[in-house]
């Protein structure tokens, strides 16, 4: 059998097909993270949940120091997922073509 007729993905060598699959799953996993990570900060910023009677609207009332641990993890997913997904296109920009 010849190496043209296994399919591009698998005639490459070994080394190179890993890192393909290894930046697809850095951007679909650092997406995917990225994405829940924005999700759950934006929605602990705004605090739909809470009610206070100084003020009429949730965002106005003070963060609890658990709900702010939630938010600064969330935070931080966000960041380093986005980092990851970023880090993963460019090596397969650099080593896929």
């Amino acid at each position: 059998m010849a190496p043209t007729d296994v399919g591009p993905i698998l005639a490459m060598p070994y080394s190179r097909r890993m890192r393909t699959r290894t930046s697809s799953a850095s951007i679909i996993g650092g997406s995917a993270l990225a994405v829940a990570g924005a999700t759950v900060s934006f929605i602990y910023f705004l605090q739909p949940w809470r009610t206070c009677p100084d003020d009429d609207a949730p965002a106005g009332c003070p963060i609890l120091p658990n709900d702010a641990e939630v938010l600064a993890v969330a935070m931080i997913v966000a960041v380093l997922a986005t980092a990851t997904a970023v880090v993963g296109a460019a090596i397969r920009r650099r080593h896929v073509r």
